[in-house]
């Protein structure tokens, strides 16, 4: 009966997991360059199950042999969780700031702190000093790993070449990995590379849009019923725990009686 109580209360607990990952993924479906996450499970312990006594089974030296069966799984915990980089859709805006990208690639940020980040959300801004940057005042960099400064009127290619009253200044860092799943989110839209994603390396077949924001990737309507699904998962699972609890009452308090 214990046991029933553990595999239900894991239940539980993987269903809330898949909820807040659901949760946040809603939350984020109108952020631009946002990518939804998802959750994946495994078993937790599986037993091997023998069979002792009844037909077929082995005599060895007048000793009944347990015949394996299978195995069972006690319980399921989550394996990990996935960021899906397809592609949102493209909205075309007035803002001659506003950048999408057509590929795999990143834009490259520097933080205040020199961390360098990664982020398909490209809706930059231009500080006090004329400099590239995000909307948390984060500096956009340049091939050269240097800030870009917007000293005119300025037009961005395909190619991400940056021309200011005509003539070429500059080019946006644009980054690619070789395993983008790998990359590990660190929140306000940003990646950072990890061991699983190999190191950042230059991207020149990723396309610059200018005037263009990239939509989140996102199906709000995907989501809600994945999180329906999810919580009724939950409240089955929950069912389970209070039936043992029951039977175990009954069993503590009522047989021994």
């Amino acid at each position: 009966m214990v046991r029933g109580i553990y595999t239900g209360c894991m239940g539980m607990l993987v269903q809330m997991a898949k909820l807040n990952v659901i949760a946040n993924n809603i939350a984020n479906v109108d952020t631009p360059g946002y990518k939804k996450d998802s959750t994946s499970f495994k078993t937790f312990n599986p037993v091997l199950i023998h069979r002792i006594g009844g037909r077929p089974y082995v005599r060895l030296k007048d000793r009944v042999k347990a015949i394996p069966i299978g195995k069972m799984e006690t319980g399921v915990v989550v394996d990990r969780i996935t960021t899906n980089f397809t592609e949102g859709n493209y909205i075309h805006t007035n803002s001659s700031l506003d950048f999408a990208l057509k590929g795999d690639g990143f834009f490259t940020i520097r933080g205040a702190d020199g961390i360098y980040k990664y982020t398909r959300d490209g809706r930059f801004s231009l500080d006090s000093n004329g400099m590239l940057v995000t909307k948390a005042g984060e500096e956009v960099l340049s091939i050269t790993g240097k800030p870009i400064r917007i000293g005119g009127e300025f037009t961005v290619d395909e190619q991400g070449y940056v021309y200011v009253n005509g003539k070429v200044t500059n080019k946006l860092m644009i980054s690619r990995f070789q395993n983008n799943t790998g990359l590990r989110k660190i929140g306000d839209n940003y990646f950072i590379p990890t061991p699983q994603s190999g190191p950042p390396l230059y991207d020149n077949q990723t396309k610059v849009m200018q005037y263009t924001v990239e939509g989140s990737n996102v199906n709000a309507v995907r989501q809600m019923v994945k999180m329906i699904e999810a919580q009724r998962a939950y409240e089955i699972n929950g069912r389970v725990v209070s039936t043992e609890d029951q039977m175990l009452d009954k069993a503590v308090n009522n047989i021994l009686r």
